[in-house]
Formats: structure tokens, sequence, C-alpha cells
């Protein structure tokens, strides 16, 4: 850390109070993904979109004859894999954050 006045922690942990560009205090936040909602369905769609892609390329030619809608499978893979694409880069670029204290300690005013 160096000694200039504007300085900012390296990690949004490593301070006790955060202050905004107005100049009021906030509580710490750090971006939790792991157990984020929409990281479980992207990774579930993720996987059945693969797996549907496959299937769609390996048995393209098995099915041909049988119905018109033989690539059922790939079609509905892609649109799978591009669903979670979406979901994942969600997560990325807008992760829920969550505040590091904890609520017990704040003092209630009258």
């Amino acid at each position: 850390m160096s000694d200039a006045p504007n300085a900012r922690p390296s990690h949004p942990g490593d301070d006790e109070n955060h202050a905004t560009p107005d100049g009021l205090a906030t509580t710490p936040t750090h971006a939790a993904r792991a157990f984020d909602i929409r990281t479980i369905i992207g990774a579930v769609l993720g996987i059945y979109g693969v797996v549907l892609l496959v299937m769609g390329l390996v048995g393209a030619g098995e099915t041909a004859g049988r119905h018109a809608d033989s690539e059922v499978n790939l079609w509905t893979g892609v649109a799978l894999t591009a669903a979670a694409l979406s979901f994942l880069l969600w997560v990325r670029y807008r992760p829920l954050l969550v505040s590091t204290r904890s609520e017990a300690h704040i003092e209630p005013t009258d």
C-alpha cells in the first residue's frame, strides 16, 4: 500500500470501511459466484447442451431417413449451449455482491 491519500486497498475486504464517491462509508463486499443459482443453471444447461450437440452430430446420419426433424438434437444442443453461455456471462459481468460484515454487529439507532 502506498502513502498516497487516495490509495485504495488491494482487496475489498482489506479495509473496514469503504468510501463511495460521495464520501459515505459502506460495508465491504465480495462477489459470491460459486453458489449463485445462475452458475448452477448455466452448468446444468451447458452439460445437457454439449451432450445433445454430440448426439446431434454423431447420430445425425442414423435418423436422417426416419424423420424430417432429424436434427432436433443438434439445434436443441445449440440453443441450450447458448443459454448456458449467457447465464455464465451474466454471472461473470454482473456478480452477486455479498456483505462481508455481520448484520448482528450493527447497533440500532433510536
